[in-house]
Parts: C-alpha cells; structure tokens; sequence
C-alpha cells in the first residue's frame, strides 16, 4: 500500500511540479485547528509544488503528535492535507528504567489538544524503585521554527542503591526548546524551587534540611543519523551542609557512528565519548555519578558492595571520562523492527577534584549483546560484560524506550 502511494505520489508531483499551489484543502480535522497544520507546512499558497518539501510536511505534521496518519498529494494546483487524528485523551502505561536503581511502573493520562491548539496535559503516578506523581503542561509554537514551553511539578523519594540514604526531592520546572530543524535543538530549562531532603540512614540528623535548589540548565544538541553532540550546562545554587554552595555543572556526550559498507544496513563502528565535571568538590551524596552503571562501564555490578573490593572505592565520583567502542552488526531488518549483535568494550576514569583524573582509578569492562529496536517506539539493549577483575558475568538490560 505505501509503494502504491508513493508511486502515485511521485507521477502526480511530476507532472504537476510547475504548477503554483492555488488552495490547499485539509480533510479529517475534526478538532485540530487548520491553523496548526497550516503553520507546520513548507509549502504556502503561491509556491511551487515540491518533491522534497511533501516529505518534509508529512515529518512535521506526525512531529505534532496529533495524528496516527497523515497523506499529501497534489492535484493540478490544490495541495490535499489528509490527516488521521489521534484521540483527545489516552491512557498510557508507564515504565522507566534507573540505570542505577532500577524499574519504575505505573499509569499516566494525556489530555492533548486542548482547545483545538497544540497543548497537552499529563499526569501520572509511578511506584517501583523511585515512587513520583507529576502534572505537566506542554505548549507548542508552531511556524517556519518549532518553540516548545513545558511547565511540570513533580515530587519523587528513593534510597540509594547502597541503601545508605533516603532522598525526596519537590520540583517545580520551565523548560524552553527550540527546534531549527531535525538535527538542531537548543533547551533553556529552569527550576524555580527544588526542595530536596535527603536522611543518611546511619545518622541521626538529616544530610539537608529545608534546602531550596536553583538549578538553571542550558542544554545544546545536534543530532543526524551517524552523529549526535550534545553540550549540558547547569548552574546549582543551593545551600548544602547548612552552607552556601554554587556548583557549575558540565557534560558533554559525542557518540558518531561509521559504516564499514556504503549500504544503508551495513555493520559499524559506534565510538561514545562522555565527560561530566562538577566545579565543586563538596557536591550532595545523591548526586555522586556511578561509574560502572550501565551508561557507562559495563561489566559490573551496579551496587559498588557487591564487586571486587580491590575496585569497590573506583565506582562512585563527582567526575568521570568516558570512551565506549562498540561493533553493531545487523542481524534482521523488518518494516517495524530490527535487532543487531553487538560486541562492545567500555572505559571509564572517575575523579573527586575535576583536575584531579588519575589512571588507577580506571575501570574497563567489555562484552557482547543483542539490540531489538522497535520503529517510533525505541527499544533495548541486553548485553552480558565481564571486567579483568573477576570474571563475572553481569547481565544489563538497557532501556531506550521513548518516554512518555
């Protein structure tokens, strides 16, 4: 069916590709304004018909999440927009996955387009390893450039995975993203009030009591298919052990891949570099950074307690820097999904003091696994890795589903 569209598609954008759009006619919106589909396209009244810019129309109005599907064909000089809406209100199961602590389960409500507009609310509860609840209002500015404002309150509490602390953190968030294009996107993202306390459970006294935390995060992220950059800054203005504390926050991701073969499903070579610095030494327990987590190097167990203990103090730093190598070999492509074999081999150093990264701090792990992707929907690395310091085999399951 979609070779047959296509194919139409194509005879009707040849013969009809000088002709200027005179109307263009949007069929199947029953509650999504036309404006909104108007605003999302390339094509204008006065244009000439485009090959390419059909593509791209189709891209940005699923982009909207509006609608399950959308058909674009010209006829002479009207453009006909045929759109499928989705529902104004859906429930949706929700799973997440901690790659330290572990499953979170629970069951969210989306109400989405809302007076005929482009905004959404969510609300949700989850319970498992981290127990939130969260409201979120999302806004969507839609013409040549694409302008998203989120609010979102949310609340959480969960141990430590040494189960040494208890954390409850009260959150309250704008964020802002603009999106150039496909690749591009810039967020702004600010935290009015971030009220964290946190219980060290071989105390008496808490950790942090009555803390308010400022949190401003400026986020820029370059995406194509062979190569994503992503540049994360926050600015951490709190007070931390009844004292005054400000800590500048930097990480930064590059993770490129390179086909072996020019064809589209070709083995390759995907190679990760992260470095993630904090400028203070003095940062909260709970946000020390596991360097044998499943994000990082693979190959260990996720609780330091239960490793070797000549590595057990290597785990947990305020720094790390990271180079992951890892061969993908396609095993079956299907229209909705795929798997590949993967071979992969992790390195990591942690520091204290980012000007501090020594090389007897170093952890390494390597191993082999299976990725199944889903299309639309993401999907999931299962990997078994083993380090040089036991030999043990640890078993990963990697969760790269969409979230919710």
């Amino acid at each position: 069916m979609k070779k047959i569209y296509l194919l139409i598609l194509t005879i009707n954008t040849f013969f009809f590709a000088q002709h200027k759009i005179e109307n263009i006619a949007i069929i199947g919106n029953k509650t999504t304004d036309s404006s909104i589909i108007l605003n999302a396209l390339n094509h204008q009244i006065g244009d000439e018909i485009s090959m390419d810019l059909i593509k791209q129309d189709k891209i940005k109005l699923l982009d909207l999440n509006l609608f399950s599907n959308v058909i674009i064909y010209p006829n002479q000089s009207t453009l006909y927009i045929i759109v499928q809406e989705k529902r104004n209100f859906i429930f949706i199961p929700l799973i997440s996955k901690d790659d330290i602590l572990g499953w979170s389960y629970g069951a969210g409500i989306r109400f989405k387009n809302i007076n005929d507009k482009d905004q959404k609310i969510n609300v949700g509860y989850m319970t498992g390893e981290i127990s939130s609840y969260f409201l979120e209002y999302t806004k969507i500015f839609k013409d040549k450039k694409y302008i998203q404002i989120e609010n979102r309150f949310s609340k959480a509490n969960h141990s430590s995975i040494e189960n040494d602390y208890i954390v409850t953190k009260n959150d309250i968030s704008t964020k802002l993203t603009f999106k150039y294009n496909l690749r591009l996107h810039i967020q702004l993202q600010y935290n009015r009030l971030n009220y964290i306390d946190s219980i060290l459970k071989d105390l008496t006294i808490r950790e942090i009591k009555n803390t308010i935390y400022y949190n401003k995060i400026n986020s820029f992220k370059y995406k194509n298919q062979k190569n994503i950059f992503e540049l994360h800054y926050s600015l951490v203005i709190g007070n931390y052990n009844y004292t005054h504390n400000h800590n500048h926050i930097f990480n930064i991701l590059n993770k490129y891949s390179i086909d072996l073969l020019s064809h589209k499903n070709s083995a390759r070579f995907t190679v990760k570099k992260h470095l993630i610095l904090n400028s203070s030494y003095d940062i909260p327990i709970y946000e020390k950074i596991y360097l044998n987590s499943e994000d990082y190097v693979r190959g260990y167990a996720i609780n330091p307690l239960e490793n070797n203990l000549s590595i057990e103090n290597k785990m947990k730093w305020n720094n790390i820097l990271l180079l992951s190598l890892q061969f993908e070999i396609p095993l079956f492509n299907k229209d909705y999904y795929n798997t590949e074999l993967l071979f992969f081999s992790d390195y990591g150093i942690g520091a204290d003091q980012y000007n501090q990264f020594n090389d007897k701090n170093k952890l390494r792990g390597f191993g082999v696994g299976v990725r199944f992707n889903i299309n639309k929907y993401g999907g999931a690395d299962m990997c078994y890795g083993l380090n040089p310091y036991n030999g043990v085999k640890q078993f990963h399951f990697i969760a790269n589903f969409n979230k919710f």
